[in-house]
């Protein structure tokens, strides 16, 4: 009976140290949640199995792997981190042991050197950590990871950051905004700088918005909301210059009108049908909810064609002219960022020139 209790114990405990919720354990073959089990090959007499493992044999690091013992299968068992699954990892300049601990248990049960720390970009996780100075971090593909940005909302990180401007206030990265401040701050479209765009080239454009969500797969193509959406755009002495609604109207305007597109063409600002003019955040932005917007900036392979230009474009009648059709506006259709760059892959390069980002607490 006192080994029965025993063991109930030690189920318990580790229960705790991994962090495991709901009774999970009995259907988690591998310790850590982010893994799966390596399996060996079916055949026509056996179908796959985990491959198994002893602690001091190097098997699974003939498949990218690791020896772990597996309460289920109550066994060493090979298992390797999942594709499309979020690795968890220590604070920055701290070395990343990814061996699962408990500060509430002796200190963490961690090696000698290590210290037991919340993992910086996985919640309810703690892991053995280690202090080391001469870490390298490439940026700023290392905080849109931390922030959940990449590759949750987009696969992958801007090559260069940016600076965003609203009302001559350079916003720090992942600056956080009051929504009381939204009015005064965020009422005209930012200002960017801090890149040298090339003139011979077309660039677009996008701001979206999103709350804040935490998914173990990072595969999912979570929603987000468009703010802007400019797309063909040229830059002017190199930079780029972002427009309200009234002077996307004019522009629009201009274009109708004007029989001489060259003469826009070389004009201080040209971008076609697809846009959505800039819209500040609102009542979409709930009480206490933390709110992330994201710019970034594309460059163009080519231009938009005239099928292609119908992308936030609702037709309301017969009228093959794309001025005279409303634009679809922010709260009435959710976007999806990924599928959006699979969609329109021959004409913008997915790796985002620049981008940036800020949060609204509502």
């Amino acid at each position: 009976m006192s080994y029965f209790f025993l063991l109930l114990n030690i189920l318990f405990l580790i229960n705790k140290l991994y962090g495991i919720k709901n009774g999970n354990i009995n259907y988690q073959i591998c310790s850590k949640e982010w893994q799966n089990p390596i399996l060996t090959v079916p055949t026509l007499s056996s179908p796959s199995v985990p491959l198994k493992c002893y602690p001091d044999n190097i098997i699974c690091e003939k498949y990218g792997g690791e020896c772990q013992f597996s309460l289920k299968n109550f066994e060493y068992i090979c298992c390797k981190d999942n594709d499309n699954e979020r690795i968890p990892l220590c604070p920055r300049y701290y070395d990343t042991l990814h061996t699962l601990c408990n500060k509430k248990s002796n200190g963490g049960n961690c090696p000698k050197s290590y210290d037991c720390m919340k993992a910086r970009n996985y919640p309810n996780i703690e892991l053995c950590c280690r202090k080391n100075d001469n870490l390298f971090y490439i940026e700023p593909e290392t905080t849109f990871n931390d922030h959940y940005i990449v590759p949750d909302i987009i696969p992958y990180a801007p090559k260069y950051s940016i600076n965003i401007i609203f009302n001559k206030n350079v916003l720090t990265e992942g600056q956080l905004i009051y929504k009381e401040q939204i009015n005064d701050l965020l009422d005209r479209p930012p200002q960017l700088s801090g890149y040298v765009f090339s003139d011979n080239l077309q660039y677009t454009v996008i701001i979206i918005g999103f709350p804040f969500r935490f998914n173990k797969n990072t595969s999912i193509d979570n929603p987000s909301t468009v703010y802007l959406f400019e797309s063909d755009i040229k830059s002017f002495n190199n930079q780029i210059v972002l427009q309200d609604s009234n002077e996307i109207e004019n522009t629009k305007q201009n274009l109708y009108i004007k029989k001489n597109l060259k003469e826009i063409e070389n004009s201080f600002k040209f971008s076609k049908f697809c846009t959505i003019p800039y819209k500040k955040p609102g009542d979409e932005i709930k009480s206490k909810e933390i709110y992330t917007m994201l710019l970034l900036v594309f460059k163009q392979k080519k231009s938009f064609s005239i099928l292609q230009q119908n992308v936030f474009v609702k037709k309301n009648s017969k009228d093959k002219n794309l001025f005279k059709n409303e634009i679809i506006l922010p709260n009435e259709k959710l976007f999806y960022m990924k599928k959006f760059l699979k969609e329109y892959g021959d004409i913008l390069d997915p790796i985002p020139v620049v981008g940036n980002f800020y949060g609204i607490k509502g």
